[in-house]
């Protein structure tokens, strides 16, 4: 079971482009996706992560069995957040900030 659980939201620039650019690194690093209309799962070994998406915002909830797993997960999230913001020349990345979570995801 999970330990440790973290969330935030973020404005992203191009949300289905971040969908692409997570399934392709799916494949590369062996997480696997799922998509059920706004919401979007990651699997990986030891964690998981949910991305639901507003008309605005992208909400996420990460989950893992320990704190390493945890900042390794956020940091891949972050990453391409980071580099779909780079791709489309905005004028700043977005800000990301986490917070501690409960184990229900965005409650």
């Amino acid at each position: 079971m999970y330990e440790c659980y973290s969330q935030t939201s973020v404005r992203v620039p191009n949300l289905s482009a971040l969908r692409e650019r997570l399934d392709i690194l799916g494949v590369v690093l062996r997480f696997s996706t799922t998509h059920r209309g706004r919401e979007t799962s990651l699997k990986f070994d030891g964690g998981q992560a949910i991305l639901k998406s507003s008309d605005k915002d992208l909400f996420l909830w990460v989950a893992a069995e320990n704190i390493l797993l945890l900042f390794g997960i956020q940091a891949v999230l972050e990453a391409n957040i980071l580099e779909i913001s780079i791709d489309l020349s905005c004028a700043a990345p977005p800000a990301i900030f986490w917070s501690s979570a409960e184990a229900t995801p965005f409650s």
